[in-house]
């Protein structure tokens, strides 16, 4: 048993509310399962900062674009300044019932001198709604290794989509 009452002098349980002795293979399940809780954040939390810089680039890549294309804004975000997140997601807002990525592809990536900066060439399929044409569009998004954050960060985030929001003629409402 997990958890069992405090006994008394008279070997009855306590009655008195939160009172409970933990047994010690109960101890131990909660120092186990407090470690896996600490381990799993951990695992989740550092795979952009722990590992080598070509390693977190290539999976903050494929997250963010990932994310991008399930229109996960807020985990998109997490790839941006703390400052650029606020005008991202209201600009992704805006789209999200008419723009729709159905695939992308991350092509090709550059990683500049010291491993600071990249660039990646990622081909988007998508299309706007009402139409059902998809259209192709290769951008090139340019990432930095923030020293600060101690994790890559994408320095042109939507520039593709106020490019295709620009070009786009606006949609009549019947």
């Amino acid at each position: 048993m997990l958890f069992r009452g405090i006994h008394t002098a008279n070997g009855g349980t306590g009655s008195r509310k939160g009172q409970w002795k933990v047994s010690l293979p109960g101890k131990a399940v909660l120092v186990l399962t407090a470690m896996l809780l600490i381990v799993g954040c951990n695992a989740t939390m550092g795979k952009y900062s722990s590992g080598t810089r070509e390693q977190t680039l290539h999976q903050a890549v494929l997250d963010y674009n990932k994310f991008i294309r399930w229109q996960e804004w807020e985990k998109a975000s997490a790839f941006l300044l703390p400052e650029d997140k606020t005008s991202f997601k209201q600009t992704l807002q805006e789209v999200e019932e008419d723009f729709r990525i159905t695939e992308y592809d991350v092509r090709h990536t550059e990683i500049g001198d010291q491993i600071k900066s990249a660039e990646v060439s990622v081909l988007f399929r998508y299309y706007w709604l009402p139409s059902i044409l998809e259209r192709k569009l290769r951008v090139t998004q340019k990432w930095a290794w923030s020293e600060e954050h101690n994790r890559w960060i994408v320095d042109t985030p939507l520039d593709f989509i106020k490019t295709e929001i620009a070009a786009r003629e606006p949609r009549q409402v019947l």
